[in-house]
């Protein structure tokens, strides 16, 4: 809802929509940052981390082709995948101020983007296949 005001705004008052988009692109990074976060405190056990939680579950399909009992160095990956997405997509959005030189490199900023977006939803996906076994518990 927030996001689709402020795309709103911006198709009201063309000339804010580059301080506008920067806004959207750190309240999207943010929503992904929380969502990492809710999903790691629902594997999280009241006993312990989410590495004593991940023990305790059956081996998973955890990457694509990967079959195999969730660790923490996939948790790791998962939260740098997060990141990168979260500092790519504001960083996008910080160069398009100069619009020459963002004009000039459209398609490498598109492809950092849109690269970045789908390593953090398939991270993310891959931390809900880890701990599907949890949340089914709870």
């Amino acid at each position: 809802l927030v996001l689709a005001t402020v795309k709103l705004v911006i198709a009201l008052a063309p000339r804010t929509w580059k301080m506008l988009n920067i806004l959207c692109a750190i309240f999207e990074a943010f929503a992904f940052w929380s969502f990492l976060n809710l999903l790691l405190s629902f594997i999280r056990t009241s006993a312990g981390d989410v590495a004593t939680a991940l023990t305790q579950v059956q081996p998973v399909r955890v990457w694509c082709c990967i079959y195999r009992k969730p660790c923490m160095g996939d948790v790791r990956l998962v939260k740098a995948l997060v990141w990168t997405f979260m500092i790519v997509v504001v960083l996008v959005s910080c160069l398009e101020l100069a619009d020459d030189w963002a004009h000039e490199h459209d398609m490498l900023l598109s492809l950092a983007s849109l690269a970045t977006l789908i390593g953090c939803v398939v991270a993310e996906l891959a931390l809900i296949r880890m701990g599907a076994e949890i949340f089914g518990e709870r």
